[in-house]
């Protein structure tokens, strides 16, 4: 399938921090070898953060329920799932995550990448993003 017959989105927000949560959750083996199968890379240990509002938030919201996400499926109940939804931020390939635990921030982006993002690409919290979903 030729890129022009993908369906995607571009979404802007704003790189914000986190609660440092997530650099434990991307280095586990099975989500590493998951990432792998399912978005081409094993993901740096963290994510980067992009909080969306108004239209970029609602336009999330409909990505989420439209498309259907990769499943990253833990090995157990001490682990929660998530869908990963493919992408590129800046010319590096990305995936968002959206982590299926009830009362997650609807609000936030977490993305993952090869590279640690906010180094690579020299952001700081309050700098504006656009993040290129595209459905695989």
């Amino acid at each position: 399938m030729s890129i022009h017959q993908q369906k995607s989105t571009v979404i802007t927000g704003t790189v914000c921090s986190g609660v440092q949560q997530a650099g434990l959750f991307t280095g586990l083996n099975w989500v590493k070898e998951q990432c792998i199968q399912l978005v081409g890379f094993a993901p740096y240990p963290g994510t980067l953060n992009i909080r969306v509002n108004g239209k970029e938030f609602l336009q999330w919201q409909k990505w989420c329920r439209e498309t259907q996400g990769l499943m990253l499926t833990p090995p157990n109940a001490d682990y929660c799932a998530g869908l990963l939804f493919p992408g590129q931020l800046a010319e590096i390939m990305t995936a968002a995550v959206l982590p299926l635990v009830p009362g997650y921030p609807e609000d936030v982006i977490e993305l993952i990448g090869p590279v640690h993002l906010r180094s690579e690409l020299n952001l700081e919290d309050g700098d504006q993003v656009a993040v290129l979903l595209v459905l695989k």
